[in-house]
């Protein structure tokens, strides 16, 4: 989905970045992200799936404002998506066959098959993108006179910093939908019983994950 901020530098605006996200469903935590200008392609989508898999042993380094842990990382069982173009090609299947995943689809015209996703997003909106600067509107009588582009405008350094901020230590830690613990909390409940499963080496993803032509 894209996000409802445009991003810019010091020449001007770059434009509105597109967000791309696995979610685990038993915890609902998000386990991996790509944020780019690039709209949804198998590329977007692998480049999610293999941050999805790795640890992310860089979080502290690179985001010492971040307060938490963020322990999301294996090998999915089952990976559900939608019939759009970018998810039902033949590169997706020989991935996840390749890494020993499940691929399932979604009926064709079910968007409500997806609210765990749709629910993060009208979250995400509310609590974070509604107080970015840059921000945009869903409809055009709440836009009026605004013009976001005019600013002033996050880098796209920034808005990673602020979404990873925002995983970790808001959404994380907030309250599971349909349980008393925490969203963090019931991961960990669930990697203790079952172990997250690594690749013998995350360099092989970059291979298994990649996008196949014929010569």
């Amino acid at each position: 989905s894209p996000l409802k901020v445009v991003v810019g530098s010091e020449a001007g605006p770059i434009g509105q970045p597109w967000l791309t996200l696995l979610i685990d469903y038993y915890s609902r935590l998000v386990v991996g992200f790509c944020l780019g200008f690039e709209p949804p392609s198998y590329g977007v989508i692998m480049e999610a799936l293999r941050y999805a898999i790795l640890p992310k042993v860089y979080l502290k380094e690179r985001y010492p404002r971040v307060q938490g842990t963020w322990p999301c990382c294996g090998l999915p069982e089952k990976l559900v998506c939608d019939r759009g173009s970018d998810l039902t090609s033949r590169d997706l299947e020989d991935a996840a066959f390749q890494l020993g995943i499940e691929l399932d689809f979604n009926p064709p015209r079910t968007p409500h098959f997806k609210g765990t996703v749709e629910s993060f997003f009208d979250g995400l909106g509310d609590q974070l993108s509604a107080s970015l600067p840059g921000r945009t509107f869903r409809n055009w009588a709440d836009r009026a006179d605004y013009k976001p582009d005019d600013g002033p405008l996050l880098s796209y350094e920034a808005l990673l910093e602020i979404v990873h901020l925002y995983l970790v230590d808001v959404y994380a830690i907030a309250k599971h939908p349909t349980s008393e613990m925490t969203r963090l909390e019931m991961w960990q409940e669930s990697a203790a019983m079952h172990a997250p499963v690594l690749p013998a080496a995350a360099d092989d993803l970059l291979v298994l994950l990649a996008k196949q032509a014929d010569r």
